[in-house]
């Protein structure tokens, strides 16, 4: 079982349905980089879109889009903290050759801007380093 939180309505699904949807979560998951298209996870997992949707929601609390940009968010969050990257290679790897779009997207998600993010994270462990 995965830590991901599941909904009230996650007790109702089937075996199956939650099966396919942890099974959807590891693709995505192990996938960051890309943005995988609802076809394509149904092709892979053999099921169709619309019940590869719905297990999903019931079980995530979330449309499996919305699920995969948190995600990856999250990691780029992760990277600005943890590496000097530049922003631009960053948005690479949350799957997004457009800096601008990873910067909506990023800011969508975590309510900031990406340098601004990283060095609030900066700023924020110099403090710490410094005792204040």
């Amino acid at each position: 079982m995965s830590e991901e939180r599941r909904t009230e309505s996650a007790g109702s699904c089937s075996e199956a349905q939650r099966e396919i949807a942890e099974k959807a979560r590891r693709m995505i998951m192990d996938n960051l980089e890309k943005h995988l298209k609802i076809e394509e996870l149904a092709h892979e997992l053999h099921v169709s879109q619309t019940q590869i949707k719905v297990c999903f929601r019931n079980y995530y609390g979330m449309p499996i889009y919305s699920y995969s940009r948190r995600k990856r968010m999250e990691e780029a969050a992760r990277l600005l903290e943890e590496t000097d990257e530049t922003i631009l290679e960053i948005a690479g790897k949350a799957g997004y050759e457009n800096g601008s779009k990873f910067a909506k997207a990023f800011r969508d998600e975590m309510g900031t801007a990406p340098g601004e993010y990283r060095r609030r994270v900066l700023w924020e462990k110099t403090d710490q380093e410094a005792g204040f």
